[in-house]
């Protein structure tokens, strides 16, 4: 009788998919070890030629810690140059001179939003190539690098997305030396292009949605000369946003209550008319930056997570049956569910209408919005950040306002979402709005009015264990069938409470790697930088 384990092991097309399925998902105590000490000396050499100097994720997450020589030196550095100081930018506390001692945040008032609670946006916009996406592109990046998974002089390095995370990947593989492959749907906005173009980036262009980017994944992610940084399966992704975004959003946060004065005189503090920090809400994508709110659950359990997706793609909702038409809501997944999604964190789901979003989109960038929406009382002073709010930023926007309305929340409840870009990576978008039809004064009120004063808590619900666990299956097309990913793996997501969380917090092992990496390069000692020594005492 033969052996069905020996012929497994000798029948090469199987070995190769579970050597795939190993890379793709494997143990929490292989992700910091170090695969190639070649690949790994190599990328100590190439930076200490180039001077790549890399932070640390504590040093994004907190700037106070970044050495005063860097600081000096990033004064005449422009956010998009390509600059490999501009590594230390990848957070959220960039400034006009400087860092922030708070991340930077826009509140939204209710006259815009036509609900009481209190919607604070962070800006992705202020990091480098215009999107948060840039900080888990580095974070992917950066823990292959210190850990010989890739050697940035020979490899193709390939960033699969919609735009954005590829957009931030070409921009740090620049930095760095190495050879970006940007893989991305072929119907993205004109601008994700020229960005990468101008950068001299090599580029494949994918035909439908941000799902059918795998088959060209799979294929060219199999070639020796390629390492994948997949945003889909590599829990860099997350961590970034664990690390990083969470504590921006708790900085803000405490700084809008005074927490510390809070904390000294709690037994004269107002309970019934204090801020509460009601929840996060945020469209799904590669479902990173939704570990921000894991990281704030561990200082406020009771924060809900809202989820976002598109009518059009309703896979979370629909389990992804009934979609009619493109999303246009660039940055949203249309039919995966992401190996890094926590799914279990959710409270809400809802989707948007792509309708609803170009809407939104056209009333903050016309000059006859702006004029409609000053006529009705909305301070100048927001009408100067709209520029701030891409599509995807506008899809978050109607997120927050659908959550608000669904759970009743009035004027002391806040939530938190992110801008994930800005207007610049969708002017053309607006130049097709515009050659369909002239904006008007009543244009600009009915689009206020339809998308933000009357939106509805329609494709709205809160979702219970089972439905949580429906969501959580549908990883099993994706992941088990065509991927190969061990089942266990996804039972031991679901039942494993810690999962994540163990995963999540190994931005503490890579950052000592950063530090050994930097020390070896020699540039610890140039740039003078006493807290990453302090991390090899």
């Amino acid at each position: 009788m033969i052996n069905p384990a020996r012929y497994r092991e000798k029948t090469p097309a199987i070995a190769e998919k579970r050597s795939k399925t190993k890379r793709m998902c494997p143990k929490v105590s292989s992700l910091t070890d170090i695969e190639n000490e070649d690949f790994l000396r190599h990328n100590i050499e190439r930076a200490a030629a180039t001077k790549v100097y890399l932070p640390t994720f504590a040093q994004l997450k907190d700037p106070s810690l970044i050495p005063d020589s860097v600081k000096d030196q990033l004064k005449g550095v422009d956010k998009e140059e390509v600059n490999p100081l501009n590594l230390f930018r990848f957070g959220w506390y960039n400034g006009e001179e400087g860092f922030n001692d708070v991340p930077e945040s826009f509140e939204l008032p209710s006259v815009l939003t036509g609900v009481p609670c209190k919607i604070v946006i962070l800006p992705g916009a202020k990091m480098p190539s215009n999107t948060h996406k840039s900080g888990p592109a580095y974070s992917n990046f950066v823990s292959k690098i210190v850990t010989g998974k890739v050697d940035i002089t020979q490899h193709r390095v390939m960033f699969p997305s919609t735009g954005n995370y590829c957009r931030g990947g070409v921009l740090i593989s620049k930095m760095l030396g190495a050879n970006p492959l940007a893989v991305l749907p072929a119907k993205m906005s004109r601008e994700r292009f020229e960005y990468m173009e101008k950068l001299e980036a090599e580029i494949i262009k994918t035909t439908g949605q941000e799902s059918n980017i795998f088959n060209v994944v799979d294929n060219m992610g199999a070639q020796d000369d390629v390492v994948v940084c997949n945003q889909f399966t590599d829990m860099a992704n997350p961590i970034f946003h664990y690390a990083c975004t969470g504590d921006a959003m708790r900085r803000v946060w405490e700084n809008m209550v005074h927490i510390d004065e809070l904390e000294s005189d709690v037994e004269e503090a107002d309970f019934e008319t204090e801020l509460n920090l009601t929840g996060c809400f945020f469209a799904s994508g590669s479902s990173g930056t939704l570990a921000s709110y894991q990281y704030l659950k561990q200082f406020y359990p009771n924060i809900l997570l809202g989820v976002g997706e598109s009518v059009e793609g309703p896979i979370l909702f629909e389990n992804g049956v009934g979609a009619t038409k493109r999303s246009r809501i660039e940055g949203t997944t249309d039919k995966i569910v992401p190996l890094v999604f926590n799914v279990r964190e959710m409270d809400f789901l809802a989707s948007m209408f792509s309708d609803d979003v170009l809407r939104l989109f056209r009333l903050f960038n016309e000059p006859m919005g702006h004029e409609y929406l000053k006529s009705i009382g909305v301070p100048q002073e927001t009408i100067d950040i709209l520029h701030y709010f891409g599509l995807s930023s506008c899809a978050n926007i109607i997120g927050c306002i659908k959550m608000a309305k669904y759970y009743e929340l009035n004027e002391n409840d806040v939530l938190f979402t992110v801008a994930t870009d800005s207007n610049i990576m969708y002017f053309s978008v607006l130049e097709e709005l515009r050659a369909k039809s002239e904006y008007t004064p009543t244009q600009a009120a009915v689009d206020f009015h339809s998308t933000l004063i009357y939106q509805r808590t329609d494709y709205s619900t809160e979702l219970r264990y089972h439905d949580l666990r429906r969501i959580h299956n549908l990883k099993h097309f994706t992941w088990v069938e065509q991927h190969h990913i061990p089942v266990d793996t996804l039972t031991q997501q679901w039942y494993r409470p810690n999962w994540f969380k163990c995963r999540l917090e190994l931005w503490h092992k890579y950052d000592r790697l950063i530090a050994e990496f930097n020390k070896e390069s020699g540039l610890m000692d140039l740039y003078d930088d006493d807290y990453q020594r302090s991390l090899l005492q």
